[in-house]
């Protein structure tokens, strides 16, 4: 009875795809609100299972994204690109009960990128595959507290805005010699973390994190309809700055 959700999504995708070129448009959006129960110390939940001790928590969320997207193909290789925006927002409300404060959340994020992506056929049994993708961000977090249920003086806890950005660029070749086909690549990624402080800028920093992963695999054609697949390589994700921020546990 404490609890509920309602969620709406709308898409579209137009677009033009031939054999020789395409473009596509496409949109996105969704908007959901969902109101939760709170936590439940388990000596109440193994009596009552069903309570519900700090009733009002909630999450208010809504997205956006548009993107196009193309390709254009000749004798041997294929050009495509893609680009996109994205923007979300968020504010959750987390009740607690008397002796914690309750705590509202609110997030911004607008998301900027695209990518390009090159494949030339150099011969019959050469393949080679180049391309490059970046992304800018601009994300704003800030967090209140109080101690009388919102109906007195509200605390700003945290005001913190990063705006991140990244690059990366790969390469890859594959062989075929025969029945076997070898796969080998890299990608090297740099991503830029900056962490504002709002509310002291005596703790303003900046993280930044590069990493090259290299690939490689083959691919055997045993007869018979058999395909044997085999790949070994390297994968690399930067922190999110909700991570960062809490990287260090005498200051959460």
């Amino acid at each position: 009875q404490d609890t509920g959700a309602e969620q709406f999504n709308g898409f579209f995708n137009l677009g033009r795809l031939t054999e020789r070129w395409g473009i596509r448009f496409q949109g996105y959006g969704a908007k959901s609100r969902a109101e939760t129960a709170g936590s439940l110390p388990l000596s109440v939940y193994r009596v009552n299972p069903d309570s519900n001790l700090s009733t009002g928590d909630y999450e208010d969320l809504n997205n956006l994204q548009l993107a196009v997207s193309g390709y254009r193909r000749g004798e041997r290789g294929q050009l495509s690109l893609y680009s996109y925006v994205r923007r979300h927002r968020a504010e959750r409300f987390n009740v607690n009960q008397d002796a914690d404060p309750d705590n509202l959340g609110r997030s911004r994020n607008l998301v900027a990128g695209g990518t390009a992506d090159y494949r030339w056929q150099a011969s019959e049994r050469l393949g080679l595959r180049v391309g490059g993708e970046g992304s800018a961000a601009s994300t704003e977090v800030t967090l209140y507290a109080d101690s009388s249920k919102f109906s007195g003086p509200v605390t700003q806890t945290t005001f913190v805005k990063s705006p991140t950005w990244d690059l990366a660029g790969y390469a890859l070749a594959d062989l075929t010699a025969g029945r076997a086909t070898f796969s080998a690549g890299a990608r090297y990624d740099y991503v830029r973390i900056p962490f504002r402080n709002q509310l002291d800028h005596a703790r303003d920093t900046t993280s930044s994190y590069s990493r090259l992963s290299p690939k490689g695999g083959i691919t055997l054609d045993a007869g018979r309809g058999l395909t044997l697949y085999g790949s070994v390589g390297g994968a690399f994700r930067a922190p999110a700055v909700i991570e960062l921020a809490c990287a260090d546990p005498a200051e959460p």
